[in-house]
């Protein structure tokens, strides 16, 4: 493909992905796994689109099988759409024992779920809730710790 065609494709990326690459020396076929990296990571479906048009899910599933950091959820929809097991990806064999912050996928995200929603098949229970002295609500304690106004 030439120059031309790649800045059109290019040209159509969420202005978000690149922002710290100079777009007028970006090559799609040399800067291949980087590209897909920051799509599947930071794009939205439309870029997903472009990148599934432009490589190919061969090529995108190879290119994430070499990659040693991959956002799990990423690595789960990939698995899921190539029909491959985590086990074959790179990424998941060697995964850092301190992820970075900026794509550690927010655990406490998770945990503040879990912790609100009463999940009998992990075990988990919702948290119990304290009647504060204005009528509201606090998760932890329960209403008997309060005293009574």
């Amino acid at each position: 493909m030439n120059k031309e065609q790649q800045k059109e494709i290019i040209s159509q990326f969420s202005p978000n992905l690149f922002w710290d690459v100079d777009m007028s020396q970006m090559d799609l076929d040399v800067y291949a796994e980087h590209v897909i990296q920051r799509v599947l990571e930071y794009g939205h479906m439309r870029d997903w689109r472009i990148i599934r048009a432009y490589y190919g899910l061969d090529k995108i599933v190879e290119c994430c099988r070499a990659m040693r950091t991959l956002d799990p959820r990423v690595l789960s929809f990939i698995c899921c759409i190539s029909n491959t097991s985590k086990e074959s990806y790179r990424c998941y064999n060697f995964a850092q024992s301190h992820p970075t912050p900026w794509n550690s996928c927010y655990p406490w995200i998770h945990d503040a779920v879990d912790s609100c929603t009463d999940l009998p098949a992990s075990g988990k229970q919702a948290p119990k809730v304290r009647q504060t002295t204005d009528g509201g609500a606090t998760p932890g304690i329960e209403s008997s710790a309060i005293p009574k106004p």
